[in-house]
């Protein structure tokens, strides 16, 4: 496997795991039905607080992934990633026809 791949394959897993921890902690929600396709942010915890608990998160059930930048970036990312949207445009979608 070349290294671009495996740079690429561990930024996916780091992204995955800070979108469940993240979910995990309350700090974005899923749709429903949805999920994995729509979510967003909570508004529960500010940056600072979402960084300590899931990198506590992290080092206890993940202890094998040790690049907290890398983490770190994983979760800026599924925040910016999360709808501003107070509803799932899909499910929306669905009621309104």
């Amino acid at each position: 496997m070349s290294t671009s791949k495996r740079q690429l394959d561990e930024n996916n897993e780091y992204y995955n795991i800070a979108y469940e921890i993240l979910k995990e902690i309350g700090a974005i929600e899923d749709c429903e039905v949805h999920e994995r396709e729509w979510w967003t942010e909570t508004g529960k915890y500010d940056k600072e607080q979402i960084y300590a608990l899931a990198t506590s998160i992290l080092k206890r059930n993940y202890p094998q992934y040790n690049n907290f930048t890398k983490f770190h970036e994983s979760i800026d990312q599924v925040l910016k990633d999360a709808s501003i949207e107070d509803e799932c445009p899909y499910c929306k979608k669905l009621l309104d026809e």
